[in-house]
This record gives structure tokens, sequence and C-alpha cells, in this order.
């Protein structure tokens, strides 16, 4: 099923105007504009004028946009650039609650994958494992959503707590015995809040942005190349130098990348610069918007 970007345009813009108050409608403007130029050269199947138009878009929303992301990721697998089409698809499946966008996304992201793996042993390029049950499970529990449950369960066991003890003031009988209640509330938040905790230690998530990007063995382009990498491939982010990442990828390879070669997925959201570099031209996927 195709996802319509035109259904979000009036909230996006009611959140700028939220956001930054009046002065912000000529902004909002700026962003409609930028959302029908891009959807008008998609339709034309010019994927490089979709792809500008929609970056200038992001760059004027103060907060993310899940369609917006799914778009710019859309329109890049469609110009072939398949780590940034993987960097804002993974990034659009992570805001949304969409069930729509959600299942275009993964489908999506299906198909660059594919293309990706099929780079990947064409060039001799390392590309990450397709995450499994376990990293998904881990990046569910890191979901704000997790978090915000955890927080109304404790919440909850405080106000049952509260009403327990009013009760018990009044010397009266209470209606029920809310201490079961309480005492199931409580481990539901301590295990709840234990976990989320966990997940957002976990180091950051990256993504490689362009077709192949070298992994030096140390911060400097003057140190040995390790291994390659292809673009849309998964990495953790363990340490940091001047203008460098250190970065770990499945099977315990490590290694340095210069930072502008990373799309780090739950850091704020700037435009990123467009790849120099061509890639394979992936099979079709879903439309950005009709």
């Amino acid at each position: 099923m195709e996802v319509s970007v035109r259904r979000p345009l009036l909230a996006i813009s009611l959140a700028v105007s939220f956001v930054l108050g009046a002065p912000a409608v000529a902004r909002a403007d700026a962003v409609d504009d930028a959302f029908a130029e891009g959807n008008a050269a998609a339709a034309k199947g010019d994927w490089a004028s979709a792809t500008s138009a929609y970056e200038r878009a992001a760059a004027l929303l103060p907060v993310q946009s899940d369609v917006l992301e799914y778009d710019l990721g859309t329109a890049y697998a469609h110009g072939a650039q398949l780590g940034r089409a993987t960097f804002h698809l993974r990034r659009a499946l992570r805001e949304t609650n969409d069930p729509q966008l959600r299942e275009a996304a993964r489908r999506n992201l299906g198909v660059v994958r594919r293309r990706a793996e099929l780079q990947a042993a064409t060039v001799q390029t390392r590309l990450s494992p397709a995450p499994g049950w376990r990293e998904r499970l881990w990046l569910a529990l890191g979901a704000p959503g997790v978090g915000i449950l955890g927080l109304a369960l404790g919440w909850a066991c405080v106000a049952l707590a509260a009403v327990r003890w009013f009760w018990r003031r009044r010397a009266s009988p209470a209606p029920f015995d809310a201490m079961p209640l309480i005492i199931a509330l409580a481990v539901a938040f301590g295990t709840i809040s234990v976990a989320h905790g966990l997940a957002l230690r976990t180091d950051p998530e990256a993504i490689v942005l362009d077709a192949a990007v070298d992994v030096h063995e140390g911060p400097g382009r003057h140190r040995e190349v390790a291994f390659t990498l292809q673009g849309g491939a998964s990495v953790r982010l363990i340490g940091q130098a001047p203008g460098w990442h250190e970065v770990r990828v499945g099977g315990g390879l490590r290694g340095w990348v210069p930072r502008e070669h990373l799309g780090v997925l739950d850091a704020e959201r700037t435009p990123l610069r467009a790849s120099s570099s061509p890639a394979p031209r992936p099979a079709r996927p879903a439309e950005p918007g009709s």
C-alpha cells in the first residue's frame, strides 16, 4: 500500500507554528512548499530534485517527521544511494506509530537490503548481518514509548498506594485489597525501567552512508585499511577521536571511520550531504507519495 505524504502537511505546519510561535507561519509555508516540490519531482521520477526538496523541508522543521524520513529514504533508494536510504528508512521506523507507514518502510528497507547485499558480494565489501530478533527486541526496549510506559506504571503504583493509605486513615473498609495490585505495578515498573535503561546504555548505532567506506586501523587516513564497509551497513560507535569514530561491526570486527561517512540514528536530525559515489540502482520501492 502506498503512503501519501500530503496528509500530514497541515499537522507539520501546526507543529512548526506551535514550537516557534506566530513568526513561524512563513516557515510552515516554506515546509509545505518544499514538500509539494518534492512530491511533484517524485511523480516525474526526478529523484535528485525530490531528495533536495525533502532535505530542504527537513532543515526547516524543528521536529522529526516520520513521513519525511520515509520520503527521504525512498527518494534516496530511487537515486541508488543505499546508505542514505537505509538511514532514513530506519529513522522512519523509529519515529512512526502508523502501521501503514511502518509496513511501507519495512518493505522498502527489504529492497534496499537486497541491493546492498548484491553490491557487497560484487565489490567485496562487508555488510553487517540483518538484525535478528534479539536486536529488534533490544531496539524496541529502547524506544521512548517504553520509558513512558514505565513512568506511567510508577505513577499508577504511587497513586494506588495513596488511595490505599487514604482508606486506612478513614478507618473504614476499602472496596478491595489494593496491595496485590500495588505489588504487581511495582514489579512491572521496576522490570520495564531497568530493561529500558539497559537498552539506552548500549553503544549508539550508526549507518554507513556512502557506497563503500574504508575502515582504518587507527584514526587517520594514513593508517592501514583493515576492511571496507558497504553503504547501509549498521555499526556500533565504541570510541571517538577528532573527526573519527571507532566502530564495531557484527562478528567482532572493529576499526576507525571518518565521521562524515556515518549517520547516527539517535542523533538530532541534520541534513546529510549528497554522495558523489554512484551505486547500482535498486529495484523500484514503494512511491514516496501520491
